[in-house]
């Protein structure tokens, strides 16, 4: 039974995770539509379809794990739903969040895997292309595979039906609870790494890693002391001071984020013994829902310090000045640098052009070179209707 149960929640921590990335795509190309009208055609009237996808298949995970009779109904709703979002609605948000899972994970183990940024580069073609294959079969397909075999098993029900369709099945269910606060949890972070102000992020993220520590302990019938808030909090603190200062400096403060964040969930797994719990915890605490809060990797580009945001009518949020210890500037996306750090001012001009001061004069640099700035619009590589722009196709 419990390898059970630890199969049907990986199964709605991947959705969950895939309905994060869908939903962030989506509301990325809408505001790209509104702020930028030349760049960009989306059909905006596709969100109710994209969240009731979403939200029908979290409520399916839900199904299977309390062995719903009728979930199999659900189930050929959702497979509709899969067929209707890949060929129907605009592929672009669906496609690319299967794309950036794939990336983002192969990111993760190259930092897990090596002591430096190796690479952003996806791994052979066929890997991607079994990745793409099994996502849809899993999300779309599975649960009412499993239905049909388990149908003799499953549970008579006292659900009203209504709900096997609505989507909000898990609003009923005793776990919704720890569900929807982590749910929220995470939206608020990603929304103030969104926004990327830093005074914003410094505040979200010394109250949320914390709240998130008092709900772990009160869900498993403990107190947490006042100092293993503290810790929390300065664990959090050492982590968005990180961001302004370099190198061998960025490291130390790195490291005694982690090893303070590390002390209160020792205590807690000693209290508890529940050594799985406290090291989810520790990851939610310790470094997802801070990295959130931030808005950007500040594990990658330690040789930068930052200096302040960077906006123009082609990019609102995720770009950021940066300076090294000379005092020379540069630009970093929320992934990478884009302008080398060897100017003595950046100003705004139009991405993926920049312009810059060397020598006493101003130039456009094209961060097309050196990467590129990807922010948050996926924007500002040229396509066929900003092509006509020359501002796009004559300069270096």
């Amino acid at each position: 039974m419990k390898e059970r149960d630890l199969f049907f929640k990986f199964d709605l921590l991947l959705c969950s995770i895939w309905g994060l990335f869908v939903i962030h795509l989506w509301v990325s190309n809408l505001l790209a539509s509104i702020c930028l009208e030349e760049a960009t055609k989306f059909t905006e009237w596709t969100f109710p379809f994209v969240a009731y996808a979403v939200l029908i298949r979290v409520s399916l995970s839900f199904m299977m794990l309390r062995k719903e009779k009728y979930g199999w109904m659900t189930a050929v709703i959702c497979l509709f739903c899969g067929l209707l979002c890949h060929f129907v609605l605009p592929e672009s948000v669906m496609a690319d969040a299967q794309r950036d899972m794939y990336n983002y994970g192969n990111i993760a183990v190259n930092y897990t895997l090596s002591p430096r940024w190796i690479t952003t580069e996806l791994p052979p073609y066929s890997s991607w292309k079994a990745w793409n294959f099994f996502l849809p079969l899993w999300l779309w397909l599975m649960p009412l595979i499993y239905f049909l075999c388990q149908r003799k098993k499953c549970v008579q029900t006292r659900t009203a039906k209504i709900t096997f369709w609505n989507g909000l099945y898990f609003w009923n269910d005793p776990f919704r609870c720890r569900y929807l606060t982590y749910c929220s949890l995470f939206i608020i972070a990603w929304c103030a790494g969104i926004v990327m102000n830093e005074w914003l992020s410094l505040v979200v993220m010394l109250l949320l890693p914390a709240y998130s520590y008092f709900f772990v302990n009160r869900k498993n019938g403990r107190k947490a002391y006042w100092y293993e808030y503290l810790g929390i909090a300065f664990s959090a603190g050492c982590f968005w001071c990180a961001q302004y200062v370099t190198n061998d400096t960025r490291n130390v403060c790195l490291v005694v984020s982690v090893v303070i964040a590390l002390l209160p969930i020792i205590y807690f797994a000693a209290k508890t013994k529940k050594y799985i719990k406290a090291a989810l915890a520790y990851v939610m605490v310790g470094v997802l829902l801070p990295s959130f809060c931030l808005g950007y990797d500040v594990y990658t580009v330690k040789d930068a310090a930052r200096k302040q945001n960077y906006r123009d009518d082609m990019c609102l949020t995720g770009v950021l000045i940066v300076e090294d210890e000379n005092g020379n500037v540069g630009l970093r996306d929320r992934y990478r640098l884009v302008v080398p750090m060897q100017y003595s001012d950046v100003q705004p001009y139009r991405l993926p052009l920049v312009s810059v001061k060397y020598n006493g004069e101003l130039n456009l640099f094209n961060t097309g070179r050196a990467g590129y700035a990807k922010g948050d619009y996926s924007l500002l590589k040229p396509n066929e209707q900003n092509m006509r722009n020359e501002v796009f196709v004559s300069m270096p």
